[in-house]
């Protein structure tokens, strides 16, 4: 049923603006975050990372953990953009543009409706914390064009 439900957002009118190859900074007045997850599904454990950058491309925050009890790379995914979305506000960055390179999370965080995946208490906390901001949008992005937060995630869980 997972895979069905996921099938369905792949393939859905929602519209998802989607990135070049490269990363690209976000306008002046607000910043970028960059989520992403990795998983190793032999022993539950996932390394999500976050990464916010300014409009110079300057790091101005970076932040890891790992977690235990993980069942799925969705699961993981929608974890890491919560978990961005709880250190930006605990650090004041008020104007977001979230990117993440898993298209399913971010179609149904964008559909703004209670949904039907089994990790839908998470969605619906995104999309409420997502209203502590003064602005703050998603948008799906090639894991190219998210490397430092993908290679980030990806050394944390294996060091981590």
């Amino acid at each position: 049923m997972e895979k069905e439900f996921k099938d369905s957002l792949l393939s859905s009118d929602v519209a998802v603006q989607r990135q070049a190859e490269e990363w690209s900074p976000p306008s002046s007045n607000c910043y970028k975050l960059n989520v992403d997850a990795s998983y190793v599904a032999a022993t539950g454990e996932a390394g999500l990372r976050m990464v916010i950058r300014n409009a110079d491309a300057v790091v101005c925050l970076s932040a890891m953990t790992k977690v235990e009890g993980i069942t799925s790379s969705f699961q993981a995914e929608i974890l890491t953009i919560l978990f961005g979305l709880q250190v930006a506000t605990e650090k004041d960055f008020m104007d977001i543009r979230v990117e993440n390179d898993c298209l399913v999370a971010i179609n149904e965080i964008s559909r703004r409706q209670e949904s039907l995946s089994k990790w839908g208490s998470y969605l619906l906390v995104i999309m409420d914390r997502s209203l502590d901001f003064a602005s703050c949008s998603f948008k799906h992005i090639k894991r190219s064009a998210n490397g430092l937060a993908h290679n980030l995630a990806k050394f944390y869980c294996v060091v981590g």
